[in-house]
């Protein structure tokens, strides 16, 4: 692989900061209220500078659901565990912190059903292709839970999944309620044990 130029280094650093930015005003604000003069603000450059990285809004918030999608992956297929279900707890907790963390990917992007829509059902091979993997693997982890006895038999693969996903909801009432009393940390922890506790044997 021939070596980057400084130049295209920086650019690259840029793009990354750019994605990070606009993944964070998502989970914030919501796709639709995604302004890109707003984001050009936000990352400290002009609003034609954008668009010298990205075509458009859209073209920018997909390329932000592809990364958040390939850090996902990376993580699911390196995620370790005593067993089965913690290895499901051990994704939880990665979910929940990267939703988390203001320089993370949240997951809650690839959940928006519009932008779910519009992306990962649309031309975006990759995308597709990342969570087709995505969702084997998580799937293969679930019956290596239920082989092992660690989850309950009964309840179907898909339960599981939405289960994991919907925990988000769990960092975003806080907001919503406005008690800031309960530190991140400690609603994940009892985030993960709400669900183990939902589909443990």
């Amino acid at each position: 692989m021939p070596k980057l130029s400084y130049k295209e280094r920086a650019k690259r650093r840029r793009e990354q900061e750019i994605l990070r930015s606009a993944a964070r005003m998502i989970r914030d604000q919501g796709y639709v209220n995604l302004n890109m003069d707003d984001l050009a603000e936000e990352v400290g450059i002009s609003k034609p500078t954008l668009y010298q990285h990205f075509r458009g809004k859209d073209d920018m918030v997909a390329q932000t659901m592809l990364q958040t999608m390939r850090e996902m992956e990376e993580h699911i297929l390196a995620v370790r565990g005593e067993t089965a279900l913690v290895k499901l707890e051990n994704i939880m907790r990665y979910m929940l912190a990267a939703h988390n963390d203001p320089e993370g990917f949240s997951m809650t992007i690839i959940q928006d059903s519009s932008l779910a829509m519009q992306h990962l059902t649309g031309d975006n091979q990759e995308m597709q292709s990342i969570q087709r993997r995505v969702g084997q693997r998580v799937y293969e982890i679930i019956d290596e839970a239920r082989t092992e006895g660690s989850i309950r038999q009964e309840i179907p693969n898909i339960i599981v999944v939405s289960a994991m996903f919907s925990s988000m909801s769990f960092l975003k009432s806080p907001r919503i309620m406005g008690d800031f009393s309960t530190p991140a940390e400690e609603i994940i922890e009892n985030a993960v044990l709400f669900f183990r506790r939902g589909v443990a044997s």
